[in-house]
């Protein structure tokens, strides 16, 4: 048995995966429809470049630790909160590394002020409607189920769709 969790993890270790987090953070204060944080990252271009503020999950953290070390980094907040919304799975296709996204509802201190860095040129805040200007394909997809996931609880997803996973 031994030998056969071994060699699993030797399979496992020897995919290239990215995991990656993303914080939807949303202002409710003093409007009527609630607005999320979408960034524009310098290096993506299209559609891809715009998206809910994160990044990359190094080999020493947690999807949670690298989104409070994340948008500290990228956009100074501060985290106060983290609730999880969704995983997403991308599989490797065309050489590709396998990608995970896991989102989080982020509530962020309010005394903490905005200032972009590390390749983010621009920020938007929209309303849900307004984001489906901006984002397209899995990105929008991953988004609306994200944000879907506040009121319907977390969401398993497989290229920005609902997965039907079965247990």
């Amino acid at each position: 048995m031994d030998q056969i969790v071994a060699g699993a993890r030797e399979v496992a270790a020897a995919v290239p995966r990215r995991v990656s987090v993303q914080g939807l953070i949303v202002n409710y204060r003093g409007i009527e429809a609630p607005r999320f944080l979408l960034v524009r990252r310098d290096y993506l271009g299209g559609p891809a470049a715009w998206g809910p503020p994160g990044g990359g999950v190094r080999p020493d953290e947690t999807p949670k630790d690298a989104l409070y070390r994340a948008l500290n980094d990228k956009l100074g907040y501060r985290v106060l909160t983290a609730q999880p919304l969704s995983v997403d799975f991308v599989p490797a296709e065309g050489g590709s590394a396998e990608q995970y996204t896991f989102a989080y509802m982020t509530t962020v201190d309010p005394r903490s002020s905005m200032s972009l860095s590390a390749g983010y040129v621009e920020c938007r805040w929209v309303t849900y409607e307004e984001s489906r200007e901006i984002l397209q394909g899995h990105g929008l997809r991953h988004f609306g189920l994200s944000v879907e996931a506040q009121h319907n609880g977390f969401k398993e997803l497989a290229r920005g769709r609902e997965a039907g996973f079965s247990r």
